[in-house]
């Protein structure tokens, strides 16, 4: 294999690199505004029960029970992402197919 072919396959695979690592940079940015969202919308419900408990109980308890919707949606979300966290499963293999071609 000649030099020129070689530098033209790392060149190919670096751009593979390249298009993967932002491909996983906007699933993660993704996976992380969605459970964000679900975990703030839990936290700010639980905050406006302690305002309105002792007042207005029926309301207080609606506010609880988004809470709980928006911490089960979360976890589900958490729960269908593959092997913990999106750039292991697609990012890894790339890089170590990478780190193994030599010049």
């Amino acid at each position: 294999m000649g030099v020129g072919r070689t530098w033209s396959g790392l060149a190919s695979l670096w751009r593979a690199l390249n298009i993967e690592g932002e491909r996983c940079r906007r699933i993660d940015r993704d996976w992380h505004d969605r459970i964000g969202r679900g975990l703030s919308v839990a936290h700010r419900r639980l905050e406006l029960y302690d305002v309105c408990r002792d007042a207005e109980p029926t309301r207080a308890a609606a506010k609880v029970a988004i809470a709980q919707r928006a911490n089960l949606e979360s976890m589900a979300l958490v729960r269908s992402t593959p092997g913990r966290g999106t750039q292991v499963d697609v990012c890894v293999p790339l890089r170590r197919r990478a780190s193994n071609d030599t010049i």
